[in-house]
């Protein structure tokens, strides 16, 4: 087992996580760092997106903290967290769709 982290557990999971040290995000698993800016990644629930800390997947909050949606989003109550972590995924950011949006309108003007 030296070649692999034990993280911990993460909920809807029994036995605990374990994720090779080398090469990651191959294996569908990405803890991500601090000090850099987060790649793009898929739906949370499937990638396993890990919090930089703590031994969890990151939560829906946190992922749409990323993607640039304000704080005070929310989506409707009754949607189930993987369709929340799936529409995330297939989300275009917000900040890079305003920032797409000034840009073709500065060209047209």
């Amino acid at each position: 087992m030296k070649d692999y982290h034990i993280i911990g557990r993460c909920d809807g999971h029994v036995s605990p996580l374990v994720i090779p040290r080398e090469g990651v995000e191959s294996f569908g698993w990405l803890i991500l760092n601090w000090d850099k800016p987060a790649p793009s990644f898929s739906n949370v629930a499937k990638a396993y997106v890990l919090h930089p800390d703590m031994n969890r997947v990151i939560s829906v909050r946190e992922a749409l903290l990323i993607m640039g949606f304000p704080e005070e989003f929310r989506f409707p109550p009754r949607l189930g967290l993987r369709t929340r972590y799936q529409m995330i995924a297939d989300a275009v950011s917000p900040v890079f769709s305003y920032a797409l949006a000034q840009a073709i309108k500065s060209y047209l003007e």
